[in-house]
């Protein structure tokens, strides 16, 4: 508990640094996190049309072949 109140008084004149420091942190840490969701998204989202379009070619080309 001794080392911790020397490091306290070691570091009270950078209080606002520090401060600002974990709030960089924090908005570093949510950015990454919402990169990595944005691109799940982006893949999701590409897979999923891409499949509609898959189908959609497919049914269309049934519709040629059957003569429908």
């Amino acid at each position: 508990m001794h080392n911790l109140r020397q490091l306290a008084v070691f570091l009270a004149p950078y209080k606002l640094k520090l401060l600002l420091a974990a709030v960089a942190l924090v908005f570093a840490a949510s950015g990454m996190l919402l990169l990595g969701q944005g691109l799940r998204l982006v893949v999701d989202r590409g897979f999923a049309s891409s499949s509609k379009r898959k189908r959609t070619l497919s049914s269309s080309d049934n519709m040629l072949v059957s003569g429908r």
